[in-house]
């Protein structure tokens, strides 16, 4: 008989549980997938989610709906032992001050406990890690969008609509890039330190919307032989939602080692390859053995 040596099992808890305020939104999602995606994290994911159907748990990622009430929200703090916070987009102010008040009762002594704001919330309090950022686009984002908007017009041949004039700068920051720097900001970053998430890339709208015309023009060229730059048309807005940020990721940088991967035209050429994935799926069988 062979005799077997005992398996010794050591169990590794999660290095953090973050409680991610405004986790419905496409910011949010993306960052709970990013964060629970190894175990090294427990990720609880606290939103509105009204009447859709709450996302499945995956690995260490659990969804909340509501808690609005600031009882319940204290009682989830307690029961998930939450020591993280993080608030991400503008639908989450209020649910993030809600959670600041109750994370100094409930942690009065752990003077590690990150508080990460996004997208400049309010009532963050004294301490807390503020995070800004530009544009920020990648899979899943909203149809109204600039970027998937186009591309979705630009393979379907019709018009592609910019608000006039289109000389607004948006920062553009790939959702992959947002997420490697929350992660490094939630481990490492300074309480009370501003930190600007950038990949120094600005270019405008119409640039933008050039270069994604460009862009298709190599993969999938037009019947007609012109250029999907045709399509481009101007509304009567004089609308300006985007501005040149000003401010360089110079700390993040320099003190968290954080560079942006992604470039816009590689984040774009991806986006492109998968809308057409998608338009190809989507055809008959029939329509595709032709």
């Amino acid at each position: 008989m062979i005799a077997r040596t005992p398996m010794k099992v050591i169990y590794e808890p999660p290095l953090r549980t973050i409680l991610i305020a405004g986790a419905g939104g496409f910011a949010g999602q993306a960052l709970c997938r990013w964060l629970a995606r190894d175990g090294a994290f427990r990720v609880v994911g606290v939103d509105d989610f009204g009447g859709s159907a709450l996302p499945r748990e995956t690995g260490n990622f659990v969804p909340v709906d509501g808690l609005a009430d600031e009882e319940a929200l204290a009682a989830l703090m307690v029961a998930e032992q939450v020591d993280t916070v993080a608030a991400v987009g503008l639908g989450a102010d209020a649910l993030i001050a809600a959670t600041m008040r109750y994370a100094a009762t409930l942690h009065p002594n752990d003077r590690d406990l990150l508080r990460v704001v996004a997208s400049c919330a309010v009532g963050a309090g004294e301490g807390a890690i503020r995070v800004t950022h530009g544009a920020l686009y990648g899979p899943d984002a909203p149809e109204g969008d600039l970027i998937p908007r186009t591309i979705t017009a630009a393979l379907a041949g019709k018009p592609i609509w910019v608000d006039r004039p289109g000389l607004g700068v948006p920062d553009w920051l790939h959702l992959d890039d947002y997420c490697d720097a929350m992660t490094a900001v939630l481990l490492n970053g300074q309480p009370g330190a501003t930190y600007h998430l950038s990949t120094r890339e600005g270019r405008s709208v119409l640039a933008t919307v050039a270069m994604i015309c460009d862009l298709v023009d190599r993969v999938a060229p037009r019947a007609d032989g012109r250029k999907h730059r045709s399509l481009i048309r101007f509304g009567m807005r004089c609308a300006d939602q985007y501005r040149v940020m000003a401010d360089a990721p110079t700390r993040l940088e320099q003190e968290l080692g954080w560079r942006a991967r992604v470039s816009l035209r590689d984040g774009i050429v991806a986006l492109i390859d998968a809308a057409r994935s998608t338009v190809a799926a989507a055809r008959p069988a029939r329509w595709q053995s032709l």
